[in-house]
């Protein structure tokens, strides 16, 4: 959530911290696909009752573009030990079955 920073916020990194924990925590309850959405706005949520002073939509748009970096980089990531461990879908579904 460094993104704060970056806008120029000057927030206490233990409620960011905490708001963070409380958007991992909200993906538990599957309401929609990758929680996407519901998690956004309990982090945005609980970040504006703490610092109303920063518009509530900001905080979302800090929020929403943390989940797409993240989501970027697993995918990145993901793709690249996929291929640097030459990993075969077909050679994984065989071990599944027998």
């Amino acid at each position: 959530m460094i993104f704060f920073i970056f806008l120029g916020y000057d927030l206490n990194v233990f409620i960011i911290i905490l708001a963070t924990l409380v958007l991992f925590f909200s993906k538990i309850i599957p309401i929609t696909p990758g929680g996407w959405g519901i998690s956004e706005n309990i982090g945005a949520l609980f970040i504006f009752i703490v610092y109303p002073e920063i518009a509530y939509f900001d905080i979302l748009a800090v929020f929403i573009l943390d989940h797409l970096l993240r989501t970027a980089y697993l995918f990145f990531y993901g793709g690249y030990s996929l291929l640097h461990f030459n990993f075969k879908l077909k050679e994984a579904r065989k071990l599944l079955i027998n």
